[in-house]
C-alpha cells in the first residue's frame, strides 16, 4: 500500500505541473495578427482542441522560432510547434504528432517567372528564409551564400517590395501571410525541394507530458473529423 500510494503522489506531482505552449507566427500554422480575429492559426486551434481532450487548460504564447526550440530543449515540460522534424532535431524533441504536409520551395514575384530549381535559386541576388526554420537549415545545408533571414511577415513584404528577389519557404506560409496582409500581388511559386510535416513537438524534460496520452487524443480529433474542420476553415479543402 505505501508503495502504490508513493505511485499516485508521483503521477499527482507529474499531473499537477504546468505545461508551457509556444508557437511563432506562421500563418496558417499560426498567426499572431489572426489570434484577435478569432484565426489563431490551424496548429493553435488543433492545440486548443487537444487540450479539451486531454481535460488541461493552457493558454498558448507566440515567441520568435529560434527562441521557441531551445526553449523547448532546454526547460522543462514545454511543447513547441509547428516544427519540421529532421534527423538532426530527431534525438531532441518527443514527437507528439503531425496533421498535414507542408511544400517547401522558391517563391518569386510573377513577372519574374518561377525558379525551376535549386542551381536557378542560388542565382538570385537576395533570397529570403524564415530565421530557425527548416528552410533555412535546407538552403544551408547546401551551400547557399545568398541569404536573408527573417520573419515570414517582413520577408513577404521585402519580396513584395523587390528588397529581396525570392522567397524560400513553404508555400502555405506565404499565401496566408500575403491574404492576412490584404496583398494582391501574384506570386510564382516554382521548385518544391522537398515535402515535410510541421509537427507538434516536447521537449525530452517533460514529465508532466504523457507521450503515448497525447497522441491517442490527438488521433481521436482526427478520427472525430475535428482536425479536417479546423483545416478546411483556414484551407478550403
Amino acid at each position: 500500500m505505501p508503495a502504490l500510494l508513493a505511485m499516485l503522489a508521483i503521477a499527482t506531482q507529474a499531473a499537477a505541473q504546468p505545461v508551457r505552449l509556444l508557437t511563432f507566427d506562421a500563418p496558417p500554422f499560426a498567426s499572431k495578427s489572426g489570434v484577435a480575429v478569432g484565426q489563431p492559426g490551424i496548429y493553435v486551434e488543433i492545440m486548443q482542441a487537444l487540450l479539451k481532450e486531454l481535460g488541461l487548460t493552457g493558454e498558448v504564447e507566440f515567441v520568435g522560432n529560434a527562441e521557441g526550440q531551445q526553449i523547448a530543449r532546454e526547460q522543462a515540460n514545454v511543447v513547441f510547434f509547428p516544427l519540421a522534424r529532421n534527423a538532426a532535431r530527431e534525438d531532441q524533441y518527443q514527437w507528439l504528432g503531425s496533421v498535414m504536409d507542408q511544400e517547401l520551395g522558391f517563391v518569386t514575384l510573377a513577372d519574374k517567372g518561377p525558379v525551376s530549381s535549386l542551381d536557378d535559386g542560388r542565382k538570385l541576388r537576395r533570397l529570403g528564409a524564415i530565421e530557425g526554420s527548416s528552410a533555412l537549415r535546407y538552403i544551408e545545408s547546401r551551400g547557399f551564400d545568398n541569404i536573408v533571414r527573417g520573419n515570414a511577415n517582413d520577408l513577404v513584404r521585402m519580396l513584395v517590395r523587390g528588397e529581396i528577389d525570392g522567397y524560400f519557404s513553404g508555400f502555405l506560409i506565404l499565401r496566408r501571410v500575403a491574404q492576412e496582409q490584404g496583398l494582391s500581388t501574384r506570386f510564382a511559386f516554382g521548385h518544391v525541394a522537398v515535402v515535410g510535416k510541421p509537427w507538434f513537438a516536447a521537449g525530452k524534460n517533460a514529465p508532466a507530458i504523457d507521450l503515448a496520452r497525447w497522441q491517442a487524443s490527438l488521433a481521436r480529433l482526427e478520427a472525430d473529423g475535428t482536425v479536417a474542420r479546423i483545416r478546411k476553415s483556414y484551407l478550403g479543402e
